[in-house]
């Protein structure tokens, strides 16, 4: 099952299923303390577990079609330490697959930190850690069952007054594992590290200047390189500018624009040059409807076989409307574009995919500690490989005990 099952069951909304990053870290300036924890009974119907057609699913042996029943305990966690807080988010359970047991599997996204202020300095410090099967449709025929474990960890630090200049930086860095013998080629470690400088003005917004450098290295992955063993990977430079802005309570986001570099550490690996950029609007049409929309055009690592990184082209478009108080209704629609580019191994490597996505979901507060939430997505994927087009509808039914 897909990590976005658990997070979409939590909140009760289809929000999670937005192809962005925009879900960031709790900012510094929060001081309330917010604690909530609920438990989750989901049941979840999918109609192409496979992610294929049926002659690559008959291959691997998979039923297409199956159910999974998935207990799962998830939490929201703000405590105020002074000037600064703590956060806990996340969530763990299991899925339990009717027909495919090979699938069955414990899952966990959990992301704790600290936001903090020191001086005129303000940020956040947060490690991540995150473990689930991987959706079939990100490996290849010769592997079914694979658990990839992503350890993250990130500090991010601005410093300045509320107007005028400040300086930025950060770094970040995420590890990737995985269980499979044939996906051991493919852990990663990326390590990202920025420097800016932002001009902040109440009336005007925050506009930044940018650079970073990205180091992503397949630590199990060698080639020869003039008769030497060399691991696989790539380092990327970007640099560009970014503003930030809200027109009072009802509108706000931000825009990113800046020209990538990415040079492969195998020769023979394609190289990439131009314009990355990403958004994010939200907009508060009444007191009951909300709107958010967002793009995104980046590198990423990529736990793909034969793919050195993937070039990803998100956007997304995403309402929630609170119908009365205990009625929450949530839906969107979503396209994302993939290029995998690498040293292919053979016919069979995935290179290309475009994955088009509607959802929905509504959640039922039936009391203050009981409610109980039903979400959909379908899914429409095409490839350079007949075999791994597929059309797929997923449907979760869940109740939600809250603490």
């Amino acid at each position: 099952m897909r990590l976005w099952m658990a997070a979409l069951a939590a909140s009760g909304s289809v929000l999670a299923l937005a192809p962005t990053a925009q879900a960031q870290d709790q900012t510094a300036t929060q001081t309330i303390r917010h604690v909530s924890i609920e438990v989750l009974l989901t049941e979840l119907y999918d109609s192409n577990v496979a992610r294929s057609s049926d002659a690559v699913a008959a291959t691997r042996g998979v039923e297409r079609s199956d159910t999974a029943f998935s207990p799962s305990i998830a939490a929201n966690i703000l405590l105020p330490v002074s000037r600064q807080s703590v956060f806990l988010r996340g969530y763990v359970g299991y899925d339990d697959y009717s027909k495919n047991d090979q699938l069955d599997a414990g899952r966990a996204k959990i992301d704790a930190g600290a936001n903090l202020r020191i001086g005129l300095c303000q940020g956040v410090l947060a490690g991540g850690y995150a473990r689930a099967q991987s959706d079939l449709q990100d490996l290849t025929l010769i592997t079914t069952r694979n658990i990839e474990t992503v350890e993250s960890g990130a500090l991010n630090m601005t410093c300045g007054r509320s107007a005028g200049l400040a300086p930025m930086f950060g770094v970040s860095t995420a590890t990737s594992s995985n269980s499979s013998a044939f996906l051991v080629l493919s852990d990663y470690q990326n390590t990202t590290e920025t420097l800016g400088l932002s001009y902040r003005r109440p009336s005007f917004g925050v506009v930044t200047i940018f650079g970073s450098h990205t180091d992503a290295e397949y630590r199990h992955r060698l080639f020869l390189v003039g008769g030497v063993p060399t691991k696989d990977g790539y380092e990327a430079d970007s640099g560009g500018i970014r503003y930030e802005r809200r027109l009072g309570a009802r509108i706000g986001g931000e825009v990113e624009v800046g020209y990538t570099k990415v040079k492969p550490d195998i020769a023979v690996s394609p190289d990439f040059k131009g314009l990355t950029y990403k958004g994010l609007i939200d907009f508060r049409v009444s007191s009951l409807l909300q709107t958010s929309a967002g793009f995104e055009h980046g590198v990423t690592p990529t736990i793909r076989l034969g793919a050195n990184y993937a070039l990803n082209q998100n956007i997304f478009l995403n309402a929630t409307y609170q119908m009365g108080s205990r009625f929450h209704l949530n839906g969107g629609v979503s396209q994302g574009t993939n290029r995998y580019k690498g040293v292919t191994l053979g016919p069979a490597d995935l290179t290309k995919e475009d994955i088009n996505s509607i959802y929905g979901g509504v959640r039922w507060d039936i009391g203050r500690r009981v409610a109980l939430s039903t979400t959909f997505k379908h899914d429409h994927r095409n490839t350079n490989i007949p075999g791994f087009d597929y059309g797929d509808t997923q449907v979760t039914v869940a109740a939600i005990g809250k603490f």
